[in-house]
């Protein structure tokens, strides 16, 4: 749902146009709040893993789906390449601190979180 609906999950995403769906593998472009357009290559391992590329923004997200020990879901979140919503600093300028990135990538995750619940508690996922 996240590779072809991302707006639902993403706030910052105001549109998806879909390029090519092979089922397991979305080419997409997205337009985002800003005015932004990013192209991205989404390629999903059902039910554990998502890699999400942008060449547009030089990033990978990576949306990781296991279960902990009392069989509870967990949904990692990794980022390579950069931050959404957040700009590069400088070499010398001092990396963002655990605030600044809940006000930007926490909000995001936890909307996501949110979305996916919800999803879970009407019974569109399982």
């Amino acid at each position: 749902m996240k590779l072809r609906t991302p707006q639902d999950f993403v706030p910052a995403i105001i549109s998806c146009n879909i390029i090519s769906d092979t089922g397991d593998k979305v080419l997409r472009l997205v337009g985002f709040r800003d005015g932004v357009t990013a192209q991205e290559e989404i390629e999903e391992y059902q039910g554990t893993i998502v890699y999400f590329d942008s060449s547009t923004m030089g990033t990978r997200i990576t949306n990781i789906l296991s279960y902990n020990e009392t069989n509870q879901m967990v949904l990692t979140f990794s980022f390579s390449g950069g931050l959404p919503g957040y700009s590069i600093p400088s070499s010398d300028a001092a990396p963002p601190s655990v605030k600044e990135l809940n006000q930007t990538v926490g909000l995001v995750v936890e909307h996501t979180i949110s979305r996916i619940r919800e999803l879970v508690k009407d019974g569109t996922i399982a």
